[in-house]
């Protein structure tokens, strides 16, 4: 494995994309989200991944996004950019640009839509990390999502095979797949998990971080319950845990995506909405969140 000059761990951001009232990348409301995350102590981010609205956006307003993203960041932060496209040139195309502007690691998901075999998804993740050798990539399994899913053996060949590849990101919500990929990975190959509600058993086998949704607008709580975990009060970290399932839950009003952009907005800041085929919450969804909220009182103690 290649020499890592970064740590990527702890809280790592999901990070959504905001769009003005043009449709366009709103660079101001990115920056100042950044910004609002930096201040609440995360750890890195992961944009254009399923939350960032990535399989959307076009490789040139891609390349946009990590320009601003880099810009803003000024190595503070972890920047782990979720680097599949439509096809496989275009992610070569695309690993390339990042690595040329300082990105510091590539999550690339398998390919999507299609049922690949085994043999498809190691020849795709083969010329990307073979473009790239210097760039640490992470393999992104999210079969929900992909329609194809990481095997521990496919993980364990490509591991053994490029240097760069130095761990994995898991979004199956799948604990036992994420202790074999921990288990029986090299002990310096990293996993993350990629389940809000899987943190803390993330943590407890073996994961060395999260790629967080929620922490989009409340980054405070998964910093609490990562400091709570590494101080050794597993009780308070527990504790922690089933707040953020309960958050989650209020999260998941509305369609796909939606409350989690709502939510920003929440904590002060100015965050455009959706592109479609994705949508915003309709006037009644956006009743029905806010009921939701108000009632978890607990949230606010999340918001000083």
């Amino acid at each position: 494995m290649i020499q890592l000059k970064r740590k990527f761990e702890g809280i790592i951001v999901a990070n959504l994309t905001p769009y003005g009232a043009d449709g366009r990348l709103d660079e101001a409301s990115c920056r100042a989200h950044m910004e609002f995350m930096i201040e609440a102590g995360v750890h890195g981010l992961f944009p254009i991944g399923t939350m960032g609205e990535g399989i959307n956006i076009p490789l040139e307003e891609k390349k946009q996004i990590v320009d601003v993203l880099v810009d803003q960041n000024r190595d503070r932060l972890d920047l782990i950019v979720q680097g599949t496209c439509i096809n496989t040139e275009q992610s070569v195309e695309f690993a390339r640009y990042c690595c040329e502007k300082g990105v510091h690691a590539m999550a690339l998901i398998t390919p999507w839509f299609y049922p690949y075999d085994e043999e498809n998804l190691y020849r795709n993740f083969k010329a990307i990390a073979e473009a790239v050798p210097e760039m640490p990539i992470f393999i992104y399994n999210n079969p929900d999502r992909a329609n194809n899913k990481l095997t521990v053996k496919l993980y364990k060949r490509l591991l053994g095979d490029f240097e760069n590849i130095v761990g994995v990101k898991d979004s199956s919500k799948d604990m036992g797949l994420f202790q074999d990929y921990v288990n029986e990975a090299p002990k310096e190959a990293i996993a993350i998990s990629g389940s809000d509600s899987l943190f803390y058993l993330s943590l407890c086998a073996g994961g060395k971080g999260i790629v967080t949704a929620i922490a989009n607008s409340h980054p405070e709580i998964f910093v609490a319950l990562w400091e709570a975990y590494h101080g050794g009060d597993m009780a308070k970290a527990c504790a922690i845990q089933n707040e953020i399932n309960k958050m989650r839950s209020i999260f998941k009003i509305g369609p796909y995506a939606s409350a989690y952009k709502y939510a920003i907005e929440k904590r002060g800041l100015t965050f455009g909405g959706f592109r479609l085929p994705l949508r915003d919450l309709t006037g009644q969804e956006k009743e029905k969140f806010e009921k939701a909220y108000e009632e978890a009182a607990f949230i606010k103690k999340w918001e000083k």
